[in-house]
């Protein structure tokens, strides 16, 4: 879970978030990129999107996040607004300046995502339907099934970025000792696909 509050009255402590920018809906429906800001607050229960989270304060410093679906819900409290996200999937924490291994999962996850998205052939609507219906959960083991296959099918991917595969494998390893990671799954790019069967 991932808890964001927005105050009033800033700390000038440490980071105080006044904006959040994510892809959000109501559940079910398409997803589009809004704004939460401190005077506009959010109320209720709301979708989000697989996607980038950005997080900014008054001065701008920015604080990213990626997650592969989740719900938002507010919790208001006297001057202050907490942000509650809860994902069945992890939310990655996004350093700018570190190309760690949930920044490379970020982007590799996106690829797939653009490149799905390019054979609906200009139906993004059908396209924001489809991805908004796949459960965080699962959304997360297709990407990294994904991302796996293509590196091991790819020499120079895998001597290239020596320490994304080690890592990747690594958390293949981890979800197949906790239970969480089936013997047979789709692709995320499949579940993605045009073809209505695909998403069965």
């Amino acid at each position: 879970m991932l808890l964001i509050a927005m105050r009033e009255i800033p700390t000038e402590m440490h980071f105080d978030p006044e904006v959040i920018q994510l892809r959000m809906g109501e559940t079910g429906d398409s997803l589009n990129w809004s704004t939460i800001r401190l005077k506009y607050p959010l109320y209720g229960q709301r979708q989000v999107g697989l996607g980038r989270i950005i997080v900014s304060d008054r001065v701008d410093k920015r604080i990213g996040f990626f997650t592969y679906g989740a719900m938002i819900e507010a919790i208001h409290g006297h001057n202050e607004a907490v942000y509650a996200l809860r994902s069945s999937a992890p939310i990655l924490a996004i350093d700018p300046e570190l190309q760690d291994f949930s920044a490379e999962l970020a982007f590799e996850t996106e690829v797939i995502v653009a490149r799905s998205l390019a054979k609906w052939r200009g139906n993004e609507s059908g396209f924001a339907s489809r991805l908004s219906q796949l459960e965080p959960d699962r959304c997360y083991l297709a990407a990294i099934h994904c991302i796996l296959g293509h590196y091991q099918r790819n020499r120079r991917l895998r001597d290239g970025f020596r320490l994304f595969y080690a890592a990747l494998c690594k958390e293949v390893e981890q979800l197949a000792a906790l239970g969480f990671w089936p013997g047979e799954m789709a692709r995320l790019d499949d579940l993605l696909a045009p073809d209505h069967s695909a998403f069965a």
